[in-house]
């Protein structure tokens, strides 16, 4: 008697543990730990950048010698005259193009010099859902002088940038990001991850190959230097607002360039991380429980 109604107890202990270990699982109430220990495995595991890849960095030189942002679109011309004598691979130009300009007949010839060329368009979000609603593009001649992409990024629910995908649902469509474009066009059999979002591997910013946007317009930097890369042209400075959380192993804030940057590199090596699927979540949590009851 005393037997079963120990049996019994502990076959109700079992089930109750175990509904509540995979309901826990399921509604991912420890997320907040697992994301704690990505950001310190991610660390860990951070390699070496992919060395054709190059930062051009609107940071506070650029800024001191240049002027106050928004600089003139002839600014941005000049620059990719630059590059097109020097013949990078391809080039992301990470600067939102939203208004017409009289100089805009003149950037778009020299994006056409300096092709192939991907700037971004601006994704408009419904202020209360935050869902895509609309894409703004580049003016033309703009948007036919380049291909247009977009740079968004993606915040967890604790305002984190660990995930990314490869392409945005926007009124229809599917919006391309910049990086999955230039990976693609240096790679054109590159498989695109099959589960998105995924997981990047971080790496910081300073371990990719930087140089300042003032140095390249002012021709300080070899064309040598520059040729074959995949270049990134992108504000880094402070106070320019494109900044967001990341892994404190990759310095806790990073421009929204060199997140870019990261992506591109992820993609390249295929090294983005699949999350764990919810079943087998809620397996690897209820196996503990089951071992100490048994």
């Amino acid at each position: 008697m005393l037997y079963r109604r120990l049996a019994l107890e502990w076959l109700l202990v079992l089930v109750a543990a175990s509904l509540l270990v995979g309901w826990a699982a399921h509604r991912s109430w420890m997320q907040s730990i697992d994301n704690r220990l990505y950001d310190l495995a991610s660390g860990w595991a951070a390699r070496t950048p992919d060395e054709r890849i190059l930062l051009i960095e609107i940071d506070e030189p650029s800024l001191r010698a240049l002027g106050r942002w928004p600089w003139p679109r002839a600014i941005h011309s000049a620059l990719l005259h630059r590059l097109a004598e020097a013949r990078p691979r391809a080039i992301g130009y990470d600067v939102l193009f939203l208004e017409s300009s009289p100089d805009d007949r003149a950037l778009a010839e020299a994006m056409r010099r300096a092709a192939p060329v991907i700037v971004p368009a601006l994704i408009g979000r419904d202020r209360l859902s935050g869902v895509p609603e609309e894409l703004s593009l580049p003016p033309h001649p703009l948007d036919e002088a380049a291909q247009v992409g977009i740079a968004e990024v993606m915040l967890d629910e604790d305002g984190v940038v660990r995930r990314a995908d490869t392409r945005t649902p926007v009124a229809g469509r599917l919006a391309p990001q910049m990086a999955a474009m230039l990976a693609r066009r240096i790679e054109p059999q590159l498989a695109e991850p099959k589960h998105q979002p995924f997981l990047l591997p971080f790496a910081a910013g300073e371990n990719f190959r930087h140089v300042s946007f003032v140095s390249v317009l002012r021709g300080e930097v070899p064309a040598s230097f520059l040729r074959d890369k995949i270049v990134l042209v992108g504000a880094t400075a402070e106070g320019m607002g494109d900044v967001y959380p990341v892994p404190v192993s990759a310095g806790g804030l990073m421009p929204g360039v060199r997140i870019q940057a990261n992506l591109l590199d992820a993609l390249l090596g295929n090294r983005t991380i699949r999350d764990v699927p919810p079943l087998w979540v809620a397996l690897f949590s209820l196996l503990p429980t089951w071992l100490l009851l048994a």
